[in-house]
């Protein structure tokens, strides 16, 4: 294996984690065609913001304090989230700052951290 394939397997390691964490939706020809795609897992950055979303609906549309319902959800949905974050972390810090060692080792430019 050359060196450019064995640099192009690394980042293609690395941006299936990334891919694993985040959960993007894959962009298409019709921006709105692949919205209803669930999240691959519960704990990807995308089904966490989904799941806060509707812990927000449910309290914001509320015409009184968060039910103990909400206050459960709240709670469950904490200890996820709290997990993806951290997951996130990794991902942008030391997972980051390894492919950027094998890209500069190749000779090529870093990428950036996106906060």
């Amino acid at each position: 294996m050359g060196a450019a394939s064995a640099l192009a397997a690394v980042v293609l390691e690395h941006a299936a984690q990334a891919e694993s964490v985040c959960d993007s939706v894959v962009p298409s020809e019709n921006p709105s065609g692949a919205w209803w795609l669930p999240p691959s897992s519960l704990t990807s950055l995308r089904a966490l913001a989904s799941r806060l979303d509707e812990l927000q609906r449910a309290v914001d549309g509320a015409d009184a304090a968060p039910s103990p319902d909400a206050r459960a959800g709240f709670a469950l949905a904490k200890s996820a989230v709290e997990a993806g974050l951290a997951a996130w972390e990794r991902l942008s810090g030391e997972t980051l700052s390894g492919l950027n060692a094998e890209l500069a080792a190749a000779g090529e430019p870093p990428l950036a951290r996106v906060k």
